[in-house]
């Protein structure tokens, strides 16, 4: 097991147009947001500050961690590709290499480390 990946939520302080916040986010969610914003040239204030407008354009704006979660959900795939791929951090999206097209072996819930064995 990686314990490294179940440490609690660490509470940073960023500036946000002019004013300092606190977030809280667990420090895999830290790592990713700052990958993300190396993978765009960004300083990390300038891309919360990007996310904190799309999230207060929502129609129901989630709070500002969950919306930085949510956000690195659907984009920190393309922040990853970017780094590896050697793109460009100023393009929205990468092409699929062959390795993102390369099928992805399925594992059943029998290989699942939780699921009884003889059953």
């Amino acid at each position: 097991m990686n314990d490294s990946l179940y440490r609690g939520p660490v509470k940073r302080s960023v500036a946000i147009a002019g004013h300092q916040t606190s977030i809280s986010l667990e420090p895999a969610f830290w790592d990713a947001l700052t990958a993300a914003a190396a993978a765009r040239g960004l300083p990390l204030n300038a891309l919360v500050a990007r996310i904190d407008v799309e999230r207060i354009a929502a129609a129901a704006p989630p709070n500002l961690a969950s919306a930085i979660r949510l956000w690195l959900f659907h984009h920190g795939d393309d922040a990853r590709k970017r780094q590896t791929s050697g793109l460009s951090p100023w393009r929205e999206s990468a092409e699929p290499t062959e390795e993102d097209k390369a099928p992805v072996p399925s594992s059943g819930p029998r290989d699942h480390p939780l699921h009884e064995r003889g059953s």
